[in-house]
């Protein structure tokens, strides 16, 4: 039988080998059933639902150069009752970074349209601020409106680099 505690692997009654967790991968005691785990080293700073728009500001719930990397996750109009996910991974720079989350439908007949929801965003300490937000549709010609289906449903920082725990 082999055991992990301590950071330890323990096989049989002597062996003990180093248990290192790997990038994005995170140790955590579990006390009340007397072991460790390991996990995905993923922390959620924001999980409400918000309709995009322009001059938008998200408030997170820590800085994000806490982490290696965000993840953004969105649906497209769900309100019309489409349930397109975008999810998009940005690597972190510096303390003001400046990111385009973009969601995309096919549309119209035989689906030879592509709708295009564009959010330029910035990021700045533990806020996310969408500057400007349109949409682009292609089909014969490109046509840009200003109805807004863009729905951000979460944020979350990935691997862990400072910060909190």
């Amino acid at each position: 039988m082999t055991a992990i505690n301590s950071n330890r692997a323990i096989r049989g009654p002597v062996t003990a080998v180093p248990v290192v967790a790997g990038t994005g991968v995170r140790f955590v005691k579990d006390v009340e059933n007397n072991r460790v785990v390991a996990e995905v080293d993923e922390t959620v700073l924001m999980d409400t639902p918000t309709e995009v728009s322009n001059n938008l500001e998200i408030e997170l719930s820590e800085v994000f150069t806490n982490f290696e990397r965000i993840r953004i996750e969105g649906v497209r109009n769900p309100a019309a009752g489409y349930n397109t996910s975008t999810v998009m991974e940005y690597a972190v720079g510096p303390s003001t970074y400046n990111l385009r989350f973009v969601a995309f439908l096919p549309q119209g007949a035989n689906n030879t349209d592509l709708i295009f929801d564009v959010a330029d965003c910035m990021l700045t300490t533990n806020k996310l601020n969408v500057n400007k937000y349109f949409r682009k549709t292609i089909s014969s010609s490109i046509s840009t409106e200003t109805y807004f289906p863009l729905t951000i449903t979460k944020i979350v920082g990935i691997n862990r680099i400072a910060g909190g725990n």
